[in-house]
């Protein structure tokens, strides 16, 4: 059994995986009819490589974006978030 990483997320990111919850990856790309590079913006973004709606894009097709998310994140999603290519941002919502 290999040990998680934060480079490949314990395998699970790699080239030809999919990672939406709902296909949603597999949606875009297929309306785009597989297109290579383009620009994505990510609302809620939540996870940056297990259950994202745009890793595949950015892996696989070369697309860049931003990914927003509002919820606070801990000191290793912040790591994971540096380490994808598409700029990242954390930003603190203010009541």
């Amino acid at each position: 059994m290999r040990a998680f990483n934060d480079t490949d997320h314990g395998g699970r990111d790699r080239v030809g995986r999919w990672h939406a919850q709902a296909g949603q990856d597999r949606t875009v790309a297929a309306l785009l009819r597989r297109q290579r590079g383009g620009f994505f913006l990510d609302l809620a973004a939540n996870e940056p490589v297990v259950l994202s709606n745009t890793r595949t894009l950015e892996r696989d097709f070369g697309f860049k974006g931003i990914c927003i998310e509002v919820k606070p994140r801990s000191p290793a999603r912040a790591r994971l978030l540096k380490k994808k290519q598409s700029h990242a941002r954390e930003t603190r919502h203010r009541s």
